[in-house]
């Protein structure tokens, strides 16, 4: 099975005692960053979301051939009569999925039978018990933001704002993850930011995307067009953590920002972001505009407000290219024209239109187009 210690963090983890414990006593930490896109429900549901959004599959496959082993033990926290999994969900869920016949049935999954010496060893696991989730959270850090199994942006920016939530130290906090400081507390603003959101009617669930890119917004609040949009000092590094940074008279501006980022199904309402690149660049320049950034809070179409403040000699340039490209491309598609008429009387518009801006382009050349 695939794992990994980390040693030089593991002696960051106050250790209780280390000890098997069964497995139907333990419990997905729902707190686990790995979480911050799960939607609610019971412990089946969280099996069904890591199965879907953490590539279960590989490690379901891994455990039923050998078995599980406890190469690395799982971290726990008691709570009850059972230990919350702080470090190791994912093992858990491989391990229960493959000892439930209806989950198997219920996700379509075909887990082949495994030897019975070896499924005896999914009966309990290895853990490690930590006092508190502080405990833990150096060596949990390290592994999931700069060791193997590395968390996406919002899962690094959830985890980094609890620690510093839990008087921690912003500084120490970058270092232990092995991070830049600037890295850190973008990705913390970003956070809290998009909490303030939520608590002020954004909804990730209503999203136009299937994931929730969170690099979208946290990329956007470093630039200054979305910074004095959202009311914000020019300077990132001149702005507190504070738990709601949006003053309350713009958070009509964030509301808005937050749906031209990821749309809104709710009132279907499309992204104006359909990359970050260059969508995000355009956005920002057209809100350092007065008339461009007019023109985008009344008719909400970016490339119409865009035009506003690009060059025309680049729109030129960008549709010529372009045109180029799709006539090459046509060109070598001709073996499967299937003889339609019109399309021929298509390509001779064409042939006409390029000779009409071939023209034009020599006169304006030689001064003959003024």
């Amino acid at each position: 099975m695939a794992t990994q210690a980390a040693p030089s963090a593991s002696n960051a983890v106050s250790l209780q005692s280390m000890f098997e414990v069964p497995v139907d006593q333990l419990h997905f930490d729902k707190d686990n960053p790995r979480f911050v896109d799960f939607g609610g429900g019971d412990e089946n549901d969280i099996i069904k979301f890591l199965y879907d959004e953490t590539d279960l599959n590989e490690l379901v496959q891994s455990i039923t051939e050998s078995g599980f082993i406890n190469l690395e033990p799982l971290i726990v926290l008691r709570e009850g009569d059972g230990y919350i999994v702080l470090e190791g969900n994912r093992r858990l869920g491989a391990v229960r999925l493959i000892r439930s016949p209806e989950l198997q049935r219920e996700l379509n999954v075909a887990i082949p039978a495994m030897d019975p010496a070896k499924l005896v060893t999914l009966n309990s696991v290895l853990v490690r018990e930590v006092k508190s989730r502080s405990d833990a959270r150096a060596f949990i850090g390290f592994k999931h933001i700069n060791g193997p199994h590395k968390w996406d942006s919002l899962a690094k920016a959830k985890y980094a704002a609890s620690w510093l939530e839990d008087n921690g130290d912003i500084q120490v906090i970058a270092r232990t993850l092995g991070d830049t400081y600037n890295t850190v507390r973008r990705l913390v603003f970003g956070w809290r930011v998009l909490k303030q959101a939520e608590a002020n009617g954004f909804d990730r669930e209503q999203r136009m995307a299937r994931r929730f890119s969170f690099s979208h917004l946290y990329t956007a609040l470093a630039r200054p067009g979305f910074r004095s949009f959202l009311g914000l000092s020019e300077d990132p590094g001149d702005t507190p953590l504070t738990p709601n940074p949006i003053a309350p008279d713009h958070l009509k501006a964030l509301r808005d920002l937050m749906t031209w980022l990821y749309g809104d199904r709710a009132e279907d309402k499309p992204p104006l972001i359909q990359s970050q690149n260059p969508d995000l660049n355009k956005l920002n320049d057209v809100l350092q505009h007065p008339e461009a950034k007019r023109y985008l809070l009344a008719r909400v179409n970016l490339e119409e407000a865009y035009q506003i403040i690009e060059p025309r000699s680049r729109r030129f340039a960008d549709a010529l290219i372009e045109a180029v490209q799709n006539a090459k491309e046509a060109l070598s598609l001709v073996p499967e024209y299937d003889k339609d008429p019109s399309l021929l009387d298509n390509a001779k518009s064409l042939e006409r239109t390029v000779r009409r801006l071939v023209k034009s382009m020599e006169d304006e050349l030689s001064g003959n187009g003024k």
